[in-house]
């Protein structure tokens, strides 16, 4: 199994804190030595985490196997999608309102 540049740069942060398990683990550093852009990521993200503090070697949480952590980016990816189209119907919605209340306007009196 081949990960993505999208799906490594997601587990940087597990890879970096060795929470990641040792399937997930051989197949990052696979990735990463075969893609610079990758490797380059990670060099920076390694940079910036060594200049955060540290509250405790012991990780937040336990590791997640790899299908687990697809899936639940899977299901933010869909609930992103479905905030944004929401958005753009509102702003429709709010747009078709306005032009209709101006129409409103100039039409003359019934009186």
């Amino acid at each position: 199994m081949s990960l993505n540049c999208e799906i490594v740069k997601d587990l940087v942060a597990l890879y970096t804190d060795n929470s990641a398990n040792p399937k997930t683990v051989a197949e990052i550093e696979e990735h990463l030595s075969q893609c610079e852009d990758c490797a380059n990521y990670y060099k920076r993200y390694q940079k910036i985490n060594e200049k955060s503090p540290v509250l405790s070697d012991e990780p937040f949480a336990a590791p997640l196997s790899y299908t687990k952590l697809a899936r639940r980016l899977r299901i933010r990816r869909i609930w992103e999608r479905l905030a944004f189209i929401a958005a753009i119907v509102a702003a429709v919605v709010a747009t078709f309102c306005f032009l209709r209340w101006l129409w409103k306007i100039g039409e003359p009196d019934d009186e």
